[in-house]
């Protein structure tokens, strides 16, 4: 038990780092902008660009790991393969939704700096 316990911490410290680090930044961002005219737009591309990602990564990835395992090599299966087929729409969607989290973050970047700029 307690090695089991062990390998978890040495194998997930990192990850649970950052989600502190990410908590901790979220935390004093949403405190700096409590009062602002910015902060509800600020809170909703934060709940969208989590959304977004918590599809892609429970949704999406897990499909397409299943359809990788599945596969020998997926650039030695023919492109009319069923199998490679619904990998490339799921990999499709997968870009789709990063592309809409990286542009809501640039979004939310340049909304914080009008809002500290005090423009």
């Amino acid at each position: 038990m307690i090695e089991q316990l062990i390998h978890f911490w040495l194998r997930g410290w990192r990850s649970a780092f950052e989600i502190i680090l990410l908590s901790v930044g979220i935390y004093y961002g949403y405190i700096y902008f409590r009062g602002t005219r910015g902060a509800k737009v600020l809170t909703g591309l934060a709940i969208v660009f989590l959304t977004l990602t918590l599809i892609s990564q429970f949704g999406i990835s897990p499909k397409m790991s299943a359809l990788r395992a599945s596969l020998p090599e997926t650039n030695s299966v023919a492109a009319t393969d069923p199998v490679r087929v619904q990998f490339n729409a799921l990999h499709a969607w997968s870009t789709r939704l990063e592309g809409g989290v990286l542009l809501l973050g640039l979004i939310a970047v340049y909304l914080t700096a009008q809002q500290l700029s005090g423009s």
